[in-house]
C-alpha cells in the first residue's frame, strides 16, 4: 500500500483499514459521489473510497505534518485547513458535496483548549448544510464526547440518527 516503508511501523494500518472499509460500506455506493473527509489523518477513508469510483478530498489541520507523508503515499488529494465553528470551508459556493464525514474528530476544540458548546456546533451545521452539502446530503460525525453535539441537535429539524458515538445526518 506504501510506497515509502519508514511508515509502515508507526501505524497499524489493516487495522485502520479495516475501520475504514466497514464506514464505507455503511455509507452505501460511493460511485461518481463527492465526498469531504475532514480530519482525514493518514488517508486511508479516502484512500478507499476513490477506489470505489469516489471522488474524494481530505482535510487535515494546518499544524498536523504528521500524516502528510503518508497521505501523499496514498495519493490522497488533502488540504490544509483547521476547522473552526465561526470559519467557512476553504471552498467555493459551487463545491457541494455528497457527503461529508468526520470520523474519531478533535477539531470541535478552540484554541485555548474548550471544546465547542452547542452554539458552536449549530454554526458549525448550519454553515455545513446551507455552503457544503448537496440537497439531501449526508453529514457523518463520530465523536468520543457527543453530548454537547446532541443538545445542538435537539433544537433543529436536521434529520438524524445516533448509533454510539456517531451521528448520521441529513
Amino acid at each position: 500500500m506504501f510506497k515509502n516503508d519508514r511508515f509502515k511501523y508507526l501505524i497499524d494500518y489493516k487495522k485502520h483499514v479495516k475501520i475504514a472499509k466497514k464506514r464505507l460500506d455503511a455509507l452505501g455506493d460511493l460511485d461518481g459521489k463527492k465526498i469531504l473527509d475532514l480530519g482525514t489523518g493518514a488517508g486511508y477513508l479516502p484512500y478507499l473510497a476513490k477506489k470505489r469510483g469516489a471522488i474524494v478530498m481530505g482535510v487535515n489541520p494546518e499544524w498536523e505534518e504528521f500524516y502528510d507523508y503518508i497521505t501523499e503515499d496514498l495519493g490522497v488529494k488533502t488540504l490544509k485547513h483547521t476547522i473552526a465553528p465561526l470559519e467557512a470551508l476553504p471552498f467555493t459556493a459551487s463545491d457541494k458535496w455528497d457527503i461529508i464525514t468526520a470520523y474519531q474528530c478533535c477539531f470541535h476544540k478552540l484554541g485555548d483548549g474548550r471544546k465547542w458548546g452547542v452554539l458552536d456546533w449549530q454554526m458549525f451545521l448550519n454553515r455545513i448544510f446551507n455552503k457544503h452539502l448537496v440537497l439531501r446530503g449526508l453529514l457523518v460525525i463520530q465523536i468520543n464526547h457527543p453530548e454537547v453535539l446532541e443538545r445542538a441537535l435537539i433544537d433543529t429539524t436536521i434529520r438524524h440518527k445516533w448509533s454510539g458515538n456517531t451521528v448520521r445526518i441529513g
